[in-house]
């Protein structure tokens, strides 16, 4: 993922970014070497907001919507922690969320903007827009994190309103069927899968929410609709495994492009996605960790390597790459 502009970083900066020239100039090279072959290569952009550690080196303090949760009773101007970092210090207090002024978000769909620009002159294929998983598109979209009063707040109309304009703006630069969006639609609390929420983002309407906004843009010219599937957070047996029904193929009926389906797959689960036409397509992450040749290996039928979470890589609080993270 690529942050796209540097008031935000997430993590403490162990994301790339696409915001200089440099930084541009870097990753042609790299797309240079990566498409060489014939392979496409697409930028994804995010922004973390809520999420951010104000007091990770090099940070500005952007934040968005105002509560990703409540305050906490014992330190009122700090929120509760909310997740793992990527370091081996435990679990960090988080700061309060400050709201972004209405006037300042026409300036952050600019940047999008921009960064789709420059990624485009860096040769980029496409540009994914990631609205998915607790971050600033997917806080603007969840009323349990968006408390505004203004045109971005309250209504579903308005809570999708900047996940629109960044589509639009991202579209008008780079063209018809080069962009891409990423959600990650939650489900009712009535549903026995639920249980994953990205941050703490909850959402007391998801179906109205995600059916609003998966319909928005379905009338725009996108090159596909990347969902994923909101067992993400369970764990992962075989390759061979069959995973429980799939809760995001309520927007097949929505969507009329092409449609990604993400979250927990194995090839054996995709294969069935595929067939029912749920979705059109299936990424794998975790999977090609321990597979690089992940394609070939489910063409041929060939067994794969199970992925080892104790070899996955972090941050240590030094900057340094440690294992187990």
């Amino acid at each position: 993922m690529w942050d796209i502009y540097d008031s935000v970083r997430i993590n403490g900066g162990h994301v790339t970014g696409l915001w200089t020239d440099e930084q541009e100039r870097c990753w042609s090279v790299v797309v240079d070497a990566v498409t060489t072959g014939g392979a496409r290569f697409r930028a994804s952009f995010c922004m973390p907001a809520a999420s951010l550690n104000r007091e990770s080196p090099g940070t500005h303090w952007w934040l968005t919507l105002g509560c990703l949760c409540r305050p906490c009773p014992h330190r009122p101007n700090r929120c509760p922690p909310m997740r793992k970092p990527a370091t081996t210090a435990g679990t960090t207090r988080q700061p309060y969320p400050v709201p972004w002024k209405s006037s300042e978000i026409g300036r952050v769909v600019e940047d999008y903007r921009v960064a789709a620009a420059r990624a485009a002159r860096a040769g980029f294929d496409a540009v994914e827009i990631h609205g998915a998983h607790g971050y600033l598109i997917d806080q603007f979209l969840c009323d349990g994190v968006n408390q505004r009063a203004d045109r971005y707040g309250g209504s579903t109309e308005n809570r999708c309103r900047f996940l629109f304009e960044v589509v639009d703006a991202v579209v008008a630069e780079v063209g018809d069927g080069r962009v891409g969006v990423r959600l990650s639609p939650l489900i009712s609390q009535g549903d026995p899968a639920f249980g994953h929420a990205f941050f703490g983002a909850t959402c007391t309407d998801p179906e109205v929410t995600y059916g609003y906004a998966v319909s928005g843009l379905n009338e725009r010219p996108l090159a596909y609709l990347l969902l994923t599937e909101p067992r993400v957070g369970g764990l992962l047996g075989g390759p061979d495994d069959v995973l429980p029904p799939l809760r995001n193929s309520r927007y097949r009926e929505i969507y009329g492009g092409a449609l990604i389906g993400a979250g927990g797959f194995s090839p054996a689960s995709a294969a069935l996605a595929g067939e029912s036409g749920a979705y059109d397509a299936i990424a794998f992450g975790r999977w090609f960790l321990a597979n690089p040749d992940l394609v070939d290996r489910i063409a041929q039928g060939l067994p794969l390597n199970v992925y080892d979470r104790s070899t996955f890589y972090g941050l240590g609080p030094d900057g340094a790459r440690i294992p187990g993270t």
